[in-house]
């Protein structure tokens, strides 16, 4: 198991910028490295649970728990429809018809729909309107 890890210099400091790391949970990077931080952008955008003390979850997996967070906290479609095409595109391909429909989506009932999610979209949706007082 290897790791492309870059070192940056920094006022006191080094930070440990990860590429790509397989399989690889960043504590155990922490751990030898001796570094104070550890910033992970792409690995953390393609897969969040490089953060899990538990190692890595299946993308898919990880890709439904942000689908559901994001209904959830009705997060702006832009950004979910963002986060998921980067997700697609590392493992799979936006030209397939999860991308596509990814692509297409206007709003998060239509990702909702697209991840068997119409449901839990609806009971959102009714919690939230209960509570704003039905307004």
């Amino acid at each position: 198991m290897y790791a492309f890890i870059r070192l940056l210099p920094s006022t006191g400091s080094i930070s440990y910028v990860l590429e790509y790391i397989p399989a690889t949970p960043l504590l155990t990077v922490l751990d030898v490295s001796s570094a104070s931080s550890i910033m992970a952008a792409r690995g953390a955008l393609w897969n969040a649970s490089i953060f899990s003390s538990k190692g890595l979850v299946p993308w898919e997996d990880v890709k439904k728990e942000y689908v559901r967070k994001c209904i959830l906290w009705d997060n702006d479609i832009k950004s979910t429809k963002h986060t998921l095409k980067e997700m697609i595109m590392h493992y799979s391909s936006l030209e397939l018809p999860e991308g596509k429909a990814v692509i297409k989506s206007d709003n998060l009932e239509d990702i909702a729909r697209l991840y068997g999610e119409e449901r839990y979209y609806q009971l959102c949706l009714e919690n939230r309107f209960q509570h704003n007082g039905g307004n």
